[in-house]
């Protein structure tokens, strides 16, 4: 194999690329003066050579270049789903939280105006009480009171009844005793008439007699 040589280059420089190394008999083929294709031609080809080698490295570096930043990307696009799932997780859990916190406010919201309630009603229940016994405190003076009034119009009423009675047995007496006035003054004068008629009968008896004896003695 014939390996043209590079401005600069040795045999020990080609020999460290790993080539086979085999010195041409004939000065000539690198020469371009001898048998052997020119070396401006070996050169435009090493060239295209190269750079095609070059390209594919460069096409080669390229793609791994593409795979590494499809690999980050990849990684990127994990990375950032993982952390859209974190923050999604974050913010299910905050609605979670907001969701209990909300239940738990209204939870305690319910508790509160139950028990606002559960005090109105008891206050309600309080007053009703005070009322009835208020209403029923106001019956028991009423009743008292027209007890009181009604004894007091039952006492009246005896009393005038009493007075009443006693008035008419103090007439009924009066009568009586006037009655019996009356009959002893009648009584009496009966017996004073009584006894009138009986002094003038004894009289005119006397005189009869007193009377009767002159005429005897006259005879």
């Amino acid at each position: 194999m014939i390996i043209p040589f590079k401005r600069g280059q040795t045999l020990e420089h080609i020999a460290q690329r790993g080539c086979e190394v085999s010195i041409c008999r004939d000065i000539q083929s690198t020469t371009g003066q001898g048998p052997g294709k020119p070396v401006g031609q070996q050169r435009e080809k090493k060239r295209r050579e190269e750079k095609r080698r070059e390209e594919k490295r460069r096409e080669e570096k390229r793609r791994e270049e593409k795979r590494r930043e499809e690999k980050r990307r990849k990684k990127r696009r994990e990375e950032k789903r993982r952390e859209e799932k974190r923050r999604e997780e974050k913010r299910r859990e905050e609605k979670r939280r907001e969701e209990k916190k909300r239940k738990e406010k209204k939870r305690e919201e319910k508790r509160r105006e139950e028990k606002r309630r559960e005090e109105k009603r008891r206050e309600e229940r309080e007053e009703k009480r005070r009322e009835e016994k208020k209403r029923k405190e106001k019956k028991r003076k009423e009743k008292k009171r027209k007890e009181k009034k009604k004894k007091r119009k039952e006492k009246k009423r005896k009393e005038k009844k009493r007075k009443e009675k006693k008035r008419k047995e103090k007439k009924r007496k009066e009568k009586k005793r006037k009655e019996k006035k009356r009959k002893e003054k009648k009584r009496k004068e009966k017996k004073r008439k009584e006894k009138k008629r009986k002094e003038k009968k004894r009289k005119e008896k006397k005189r009869k007699e007193k009377k009767r004896k002159e005429n005897f003695s006259w005879k």
